[in-house]
């Protein structure tokens, strides 16, 4: 593994096996500055849809959204639902 990052600006990596020259996994991001935004339940609120490992280890098509009270309700294409609550945001500086 190779690479480098700057503070608050970029993060790059190489990563190159050694027993297979042509397997070469490289990532490159830059840095979010809502990173450092104060957190709130309400900004946080809202409806997300993506894929969750199931007890079989395989991905799930996964649904679920999120209160301005910190609730979440999902549910998974399999059916399963779940139901949990988001505690607030820790106040800095307190």
């Amino acid at each position: 593994m190779n690479g480098s990052y700057t503070a608050k600006s970029q993060l790059s990596n190489t990563l190159t096996y050694d027993d297979s020259p042509q397997a070469i996994i490289s990532l490159s991001s830059s840095y979010d500055g809502n990173y450092d935004a104060t957190s709130s339940l309400s900004t946080l609120a809202g409806s997300y849809v993506g894929a969750g490992k199931t007890t079989y280890n395989s991905d799930a098509s996964t649904t679920y959204s999120i209160t301005s009270t910190g609730q979440i309700n999902g549910s998974r294409a399999n059916g399963c639902t779940f139901t949990g609550r988001v505690p607030p945001p820790e106040r800095q500086g307190v």
